[in-house]
């Protein structure tokens, strides 16, 4: 009888072991389940966080009024040093989207972040912040205040070291805008240095090599990106082998497609692949891709080449319209609905306010007529809210500039620059 107990106890101790085994195996079971879904549900998150944004976009969009749509479009110019009326109403009554600061904006420091803080606020009722932007280059293209030690040219960025400094001039760069409360520039610049003769671009390039050009570009691109400020590169698809400046008249390349695709084209191909948002286009005839018009304003070159074989889905930004190669052959307002339709999305007008009025009515009346629908606006809003909110910006203004600790840095760089000469 006590055999036969014990055997039953052993068989019940057994029995029990087994049960809690299995439940020790069923709950690694469903461990190993909730892991592997939670990661499986990884890339929803990155998923959501896109759709949200869409959604923040859409929402803005949805309260914006034609007029304001059509505003978002133009990047215009600031007469003076000071905000005057009229440019302080295009802003705040008709809700331009952005401005452009040239060398005559800039006084001093001190009047440079008056003038910059004044334009953010008439944009308080805006339903996006601005985009404020200046051609930074570096070398003999610069805007910033005379107080400030300038960047070198692009060609000695180049020449040095390969270009190995280029993101830590990305970087100042955009410490330098980023401090006057800029948050756009118009660099770097990737026209490949081919034609010694070219009379515009010259040391603004990198050099002769593409190479080097999209190398040392890219990498500027993104130290200014780390500063949250937009590099806009230029100037498609091109600009380099040209024996004409286009802001006295038009270019015209006559370049087969493989030598463009080797050459020209190699720099803005290689800085799309690596995630830029923006890019200038060039007042020129390639006459390759259309021989007729101007790729800032050509279809074949924007929306076939630029968008569908390039895969560019970011922001497309005119060369200033108030320039020769486009006033000695075409209405501004012309220029401007067919540089839209075309799938530009941000008109620039550096010069004048009636040019800017021009173009607002050129582009009201487009839409009434129905030669732009409201829908093809809708891309360029959707992608120029986008811009704006993946680089967070905001109307904040500043107070003061460190411009003594900008110094210290830029001389500091130039040291490191020149020590890698030798």
């Amino acid at each position: 009888m006590r055999n036969i107990v014990k055997l039953m106890m052993v068989l019940i101790a057994c029995t029990l072991l087994s049960l809690l085994a299995g439940c020790s195996d069923q709950r690694d079971k469903q461990q190993q389940q909730q892991d592997e879904q939670q990661q499986e549900a990884t890339p929803i998150e990155h998923i959501s966080a896109s759709d949200k944004q869409n959604e923040e976009i859409q929402a803005v969009l949805h309260h914006m009024s034609i007029d304001e749509k059509i505003g978002q479009l133009i990047l215009m110019g600031v007469e003076g040093p000071q905000l005057d009326a009229k440019a302080k109403a295009f802003v705040a009554e008709q809700r331009v989207g952005g401005i452009i600061l040239f060398k005559r904006n800039f006084d001093n420091v001190t009047q440079s972040l008056q003038l910059i803080n004044a334009l953010k606020e008439a944009n308080i009722q805006g339903s996006t912040p601005l985009l404020i932007g200046v051609d930074e280059e570096g070398g003999r293209v610069t805007r910033l205040p005379q107080e400030l030690v300038k960047t070198p040219t692009n060609r000695y960025i180049g020449n040095v070291a390969g270009g190995e400094f280029s993101f830590d001039i990305g970087e100042l760069l955009g410490d330098k805008l980023h401090a006057f409360g800029l948050n756009m520039d118009f660099a770097p610049v990737l026209d490949v240095d081919s034609n010694p003769n070219n009379p515009v671009i010259g040391d603004r390039s990198y050099g002769a090599n593409p190479q080097i050009v999209s190398a040392a570009g890219i990498s500027q691109a993104e130290g200014m990106k780390s500063r949250h400020v937009i590099p806009v590169v230029k100037h498609f698809p091109g600009h380099g082998d040209t024996s004409v400046d286009s802001h006295i008249d038009l270019p015209v390349i006559t370049h087969d497609k493989k030598r463009l695709d080797e050459i020209e084209l190699l720099p803005f191909k290689q800085a799309i692949e690596s995630g830029i948002d923006a890019v200038m286009v060039g007042h020129l005839i390639v006459q390759a891709y259309d021989p007729s018009t101007p790729a800032s304003m050509s279809k074949p070159i924007i929306q076939e080449l630029l968008r569908d074989q390039l895969h560019f889905d970011g922001v497309v930004i005119t060369d200033d319209l108030i320039m020769g190669a486009v006033q000695k052959n075409y209405s501004i307002g012309e220029a401007a609905l067919q540089t839209i339709q075309a799938g530009g999305d941000i008109l620039l007008i550096g010069h004048g306010y009636e040019p800017v009025q021009q173009v607002l009515t050129a582009l009201k009346n487009a839409v009434t007529s129905g030669e732009l629908t409201e829908e093809r606006i809708n891309q360029s809003v959707e992608r120029i809210l986008k811009l704006k909110m993946t680089y967070e910006l905001d109307d904040t203004q500043r107070d003061n500039i460190d411009v003594d600790e900008l110094n210290r840095q830029t001389k500091e760089l130039l040291e490191k620059m020149k020590t890698s000469e030798g």
